[in-house]
């Protein structure tokens, strides 16, 4: 079964499987497997390549960075960082890791955290130090390093390093109701975030909201969950 797939500034496409890693490069393929070597049936959440270097976020084991060679294991026993499921992860333009993830102890309360790395210091971000809530899901950084991340629980952030703005429905609109898919930008920087009626476009002025009722699609839009 395929889990997820990437394809890098140089063209390369790597897949991640229940029973390894694969790569396609000019037509041939490279298997890695087993991937990662403690278990077969890993779930990965998220692919991201940063130069050389391609890190994956999986659920219930942390996070792994893989330079072609050695695979090497962030969890949350030798970090002290809560990513035990890592449900994204995105390199800012300075080569620093931004990750959103929870701690995978059975039960409540499950506490979510955005987690940056520098490839030497961890640094948490939680209800206790930014304006997040309790559990953002997906994490995704603009051409100026703006960090825009969606939550469970309906909204969505942007944080650019220093200040903490929150889009919702008390401060945009009744229909900003965000899910929590990896938002998305495109060419001209807009940001394309799905909400609960069906998407939403920012192009950091004004937000424009696409339903049912004003794109005739054959079915209403409702609850989309990924953005391409």
């Amino acid at each position: 079964d395929v889990c997820l797939a990437i394809e890098s500034q140089d063209s390369i496409i790597w897949v991640a499987t229940v029973n390894g890693l694969m790569r396609f490069c000019n037509g041939q393929v490279s298997i890695f497997a087993p991937y990662p070597p403690i278990v077969f049936d890993i779930y990965s959440t998220s692919l991201k390549v940063d130069g050389d270097n391609l890190w994956i976020g999986t659920y219930q084991f942390g996070l792994f960075k893989w330079d072609g060679v050695t695979l090497e294991n962030f969890t949350m026993a030798n970090t002290g960082m809560p990513i035990g499921n890592v449900w994204s992860i995105d390199v800012d333009p300075f080569g620093k890791k931004w990750i959103c993830g929870i701690d995978h102890t059975p039960g409540p309360p499950r506490i979510g955290a955005l987690v940056s790395f520098d490839d030497i210091n961890w640094t948490l971000y939680d209800t206790s130090n930014s304006g997040l809530g309790n559990l953002p899901q997906r994490v995704t950084i603009d051409q100026l390093g703006n960090k825009w991340i969606t939550e469970s629980e309906g909204s969505l952030y942007k944080f650019d390093d220093s200040n903490w703005l929150t889009f919702d429905t008390n401060s945009v609109s009744t229909q900003a109701s965000f899910r929590y898919c990896k938002p998305e930008i495109d060419h001209l920087g807009n940001k394309w975030v799905s909400t609960l009626s069906g998407i939403a476009r920012y192009d950091d002025q004004t937000w424009t909201f696409f339903d049912s009722t004003i794109i005739p699609f054959p079915e209403p839009i409702r609850d989309v969950v990924t953005i391409l």
